[in-house]
C-alpha cells in the first residue's frame, strides 16, 4: 500500500485511478457482490465489476494523509516547538538538558589532559593515559544508560546518571591520588556523559513526525552553541581558583538538568505521532 501511496503521489490522481480501475476490474472479473467463491468454474457468463470496491479503493488510496499533507516551513516547524504551555515546558526543559550535556562534556574533556598533567604532576604521557580512560568510561556509560532508560523509564534514567554526575565530579575534584583519579575519572566519565545516549530518544519521542527533525537539530545544537562557551567559562575560573575548583562547580549545572526533567514527560513505549 505504501508503493501504491508512492507511485500516486508522483504521477498523480486521475491517472492512477485509471491504472487501479484496469487492474480491480481483471481482479474482479470473477466477483460477484465482493464474495469470492471455490465452486468449480461455471459456464462463462457476463462479468460483473463491484463499483463499490473501487470507489472505496479509491477513497483509502487518495484521501490517505499522506497524500493530503502539503509542506510545512521552516518557520511553521519553528513556531511548533513553542506552540502551547506545555511544548514550552518541554522545548525549554529540553534545551536545559543538552545544554548541559554538551557544557560538561567540553568543560572536562578540554581542560582534563593540562589538569592531570600539570597540576595532578602526572606528566603529558601518564595524563594522556588517564584521560584516555575517563573517555571510555564516557562510551560505556552511553552503552549502560540505553540500557538502564529501556528498562526503567528515560526520566529514572536521567536521574540516577543526574545524581552520579554530581557525586563522581564533586568526589573526582578532590582526588589526589593517581590510582584514584584513574578510577574516578573512569566513572566520572560514565556518568557525565551517559546521557548522551538517551537525547535522541527524548527528542524523538516528545515531537510529532512532521517537526522531529528539526526539533533534535534546534534543540540540541543550540545545547552545542551553549556548551561551547563552557572551556572559556572552565580557563577563566581555572585562572583564578584552580582548575578543581572550577570542576567541583560543574555538579551545580547537572542539578538544573536533574530539575529540568520534572517538565518533561515520561514516553517509554508510547506509539510516536
Amino acid at each position: 500500500l505504501m508503493q501504491i501511496k508512492m507511485i500516486a503521489a508522483s504521477i498523480g490522481r486521475e491517472a492512477m485511478f485509471s491504472m487501479l480501475s484496469a487492474s480491480a476490474t481483471t481482479a474482479l472479473i470473477t466477483m460477484d457482490n465482493n464474495t469470492v467463491t471455490n465452486t468449480p468454474k461455471a459456464p462463462a457468463q457476463n462479468p460483473t465489476i463491484s463499483v463499490s470496491a473501487l470507489n472505496t479503493l479509491e477513497i483509502s488510496l487518495f484521501d490517505a494523509p499522506m497524500l493530503r499533507s502539503t509542506p510545512i516551513s521552516f518557520g511553521a516547524k519553528i513556531a511548533a516547538l513553542v506552540k502551547d504551555g506545555e511544548t514550552v515546558k518541554i522545548t525549554l526543559a529540553l534545551t536545559i538538558l543538552t545544554s548541559v550535556q554538551n557544557f560538561g562534556y567540553f568543560g572536562i574533556i578540554t581542560w582534563l589532559p593540562n589538569y592531570l598533567s600539570e597540576q595532578m604532576d602526572l606528566g603529558v604521557t601518564k595524563g594522556s593515559l588517564w584521560t584516555a580512560v575517563t573517555v571510555v568510561g564516557m562510551l560505556a556509560g552511553i552503552l549502560i544508560f540505553g540500557q538502564v532508560a529501556d528498562r526503567l523509564g528515560r526520566r529514572p534514567a536521567f536521574w540516577i546518571f543526574q545524581a552520579g554526575a554530581i557525586v563522581t565530579i564533586l568526589a573526582y575534584s578532590q582526588f589526589t591520588d593517581p590510582t584514584a583519579l584513574l578510577a574516578g575519572g573512569f566513572f566520572m566519565g560514565a556518568f557525565a556523559n551517559g546521557m548522551l545516549g538517551g537525547h535522541g530518544a527524548l527528542l524523538a519521542e516528545l515531537y510529532p513526525t512532521a517537526i522531529r527533525a528539526t526539533a533534535q537539530n534546534v534543540i540540541f545544537n543550540i545545547g552545542r552553541a551553549v556548551g561551547g562557551l563552557a572551556p572559556v567559562v572552565i580557563a577563566l575560573l581555572a585562572g583564578h581558583l584552580g582548575f578543581g575548583f572550577a570542576l567541583a562547580l560543574l555538579p551545580i549545572i547537572y542539578l538544573i538538568q536533574f530539575l529540568a526533567m520534572f517538565l518533561i514527560p515520561e514516553r517509554r513505549g508510547h506509539s510516536l505521532d
